[in-house]
């Protein structure tokens, strides 16, 4: 999981010009919100919201349910999540 911390903070470097667009700094220098995602460098830790956590977890309680899934249904919990 820290070699996946490490690329996501250094594509985000990478991109830093447009990263201004969906990103702002938190408190400390040393993380980074990005799309809902809190990136913390320092202790390499990708941390998500528990209000975020829970809806995914009804999204897939209710795909899991369901004994069938259109296509357009995969693809919008997949858009979702």
């Amino acid at each position: 999981m820290a070699g996946d911390m490490t690329a996501a903070l250094r594509n985000i470097s990478i991109h830093s010009n447009n990263v201004y667009l969906l990103a702002r700094l938190i408190e400390e220098e040393n993380a980074l919100r990005v799309l809902g995602l809190e990136l913390d460098s320092v202790n390499e830790v990708v941390a998500l919201p528990t209000s975020k956590i829970q809806i995914a977890r009804k999204i897939v309680a209710s795909a899991y349910a369901s004994p069938k899934m259109p296509r357009k249904g995969y693809r919008s919990l997949m858009g979702s999540l």
